[in-house]
């Protein structure tokens, strides 16, 4: 939050401290939006805004909905309400992120998906799977399959149509399954088969984290309590730390092969 907060200030330091918008517009519409704007002392939505000089109700601000700067009313400050006046060319960081996070996603539930369709189309399998882990009643042979399935799939769903708090709740259901996943097959002994496991919960902590983060941005305008900034301060220090585990665990079983190697 402090590095997100100097970049800020810095950025607002470089700008203009007032621009222009000119041009003609049809039939004169909006002509009163022409004219010279003030930098606003905050980013709105991580870009610059300015207020018209001599009517601070009228506003210059970016949009990231559709990457166009607009002019309207303060009250539509920050929003893709507005006059639509300049196309910003700039690549928008927020898109990039968002088109990476959703890679990010696939390939972390990529597994998870996998294996609840290996479970659907080879049940009869995955019954004597559960007979030979050790699961002595018939019933359980049926129902742990169909667990593993349930719970895989609505995970999976879940992190990837949300990067809110379904998104987090599909982490957890995951994190819950790798822990479980060892003991149902009876491979908790297996040094190798815990660390794969291991590996991938390293994965799903690290994409825990990142939306754990994504609801400690505060809105940049209007200030906010006292109680919710130390929420906010809590949850980003918990969501480091959850990052923390989730990197040593990516890289666990790796870290494992080149030992076993090393001492062959």
């Amino acid at each position: 939050a402090a590095a997100e907060e100097e970049e800020a200030r810095r950025e607002l330091a470089a700008a203009a401290p007032r621009v222009y918008l000119v041009g003609r517009t049809p039939d004169s519409l909006h002509a009163e939006y022409l004219g010279a704007y003030d930098r606003e002392p905050e980013l709105v939505n991580g870009r610059l805004a300015y207020a018209m000089a001599g009517d601070a109700d009228k506003m210059l601000w970016f949009s990231s909905v559709n990457g166009y700067w607009h002019a309207g009313p303060r009250a539509n400050l920050g929003g893709p309400r507005g006059w639509l006046a300049v196309y910003d060319r700039a690549p928008l960081p927020e898109r990039v992120a968002a088109e990476w996070q959703v890679v990010a996603k696939l390939l972390i539930v990529a597994t998870f998906v996998e294996d609840a369709l290996r479970v659907l189309f080879t049940f009869g399998v995955q019954q004597q799977s559960m007979e030979i882990a050790g699961w002595t009643s018939p019933a359980l042979h049926t129902l742990l399959p169909l667990l593993s399935l349930a719970v895989q799939s609505c995970g999976a769903l879940l992190v990837l149509a949300s990067s809110g708090v379904g998104g987090e709740v599909g982490c957890y259901l995951l994190l819950g399954w790798c822990v479980w996943h060892p003991f149902m097959y009876g491979q908790a002994g297996n040094r190798e088969f815990v660390l794969e496991t291991a590996t991938i919960s390293g994965g799903l902590l690290i994409l825990l984290s990142h939306l754990l983060l994504l609801r400690t941005k505060a809105p940049l305008l209007g200030g906010v309590s006292a109680a919710a900034a130390q929420e906010q301060k809590d949850r980003t220090a918990t969501a480091h730390r959850i990052q923390a585990v989730g990197r040593v665990l990516v890289v666990s079983f790796f870290l494992y092969v080149a030992a076993t190697k090393t001492h062959a």
